[in-house]
């Protein structure tokens, strides 16, 4: 990447500008599309266990230099447009994206999976996680209240540090074949079915 690109991105006219945006958006899009052709041959092939990866996580991390986040987003869509390729199409022209696939792709069947894929698009996150509620109905969880923990002091940025131990080589980590729970997204209101909602909230006690 060019080190002046904010340089020159600045010289442009703003009907450029927004030309431009739309353009890189629709490459990106094209791109991500053809990476995860990519990945999913590669785990079909078993490639990652040749380079001496347990998993393809392990794969995504270190050698593709993917965040936890994007490696897990990427390495699902994979293995959902291997059995339906036509979400590849969908990620191609933005009526889909990793978000929605992540959320579907374990849901899909060869017998719902136009149906569901369908009304999907364009669609907002909320409203994925609402239609996969009515696709995949979870049941009421039970009533709970507890203390959240105390938080930790943190510690000055000066402050010394034990020197951090060296991370074995791809080679000696242990065979993961379950992929890592996706991070935990953090939300007031979940959809567990239809009119039925999972509530968080957080309270004070007064003594």
């Amino acid at each position: 990447m060019k080190t002046n690109i904010l340089s020159t991105v600045a010289r442009l006219s703003d009907r450029h500008l927004h030309d431009e945006v739309k353009r890189l958006a629709g490459r990106e899009r094209d791109v991500t599309a053809e990476l995860i052709a990519h990945l999913a041959e590669i785990e079909e092939r078993g490639l990652h266990h040749a380079e001496g990866f347990g998993s393809m996580f392990l794969y995504c991390r270190e050698v593709l230099q993917l965040s936890e986040h994007a490696a897990y987003a990427r390495i699902e869509a994979a293995r959902a447009a291997r059995r339906f390729p036509v979400i590849l199409e969908m990620l191609a022209d933005g009526s889909l994206n990793l978000t929605t696939v992540g959320l579907l792709g374990r849901h899909l069947t060869r017998d719902n999976y136009r149906e569901v894929l369908a009304p999907a698009k364009g669609r907002s996150r909320r409203e994925v996680e609402e239609l996969v509620a009515r696709l995949h109905p979870q049941p009421d969880l039970p009533s709970s209240i507890r203390k959240l923990p105390s938080a930790k002091p943190v510690a000055a940025p000066d402050a010394l540090l034990p020197a951090a131990a060296p991370a074995p080589a791809p080679s000696a980590l242990p065979p993961t074949t379950v992929l890592p729970q996706s991070p935990a997204r953090s939300q007031v209101v979940t959809p567990l079915a239809p009119d039925r909602y999972k509530v968080k909230f957080t309270v004070s006690m007064v003594s």
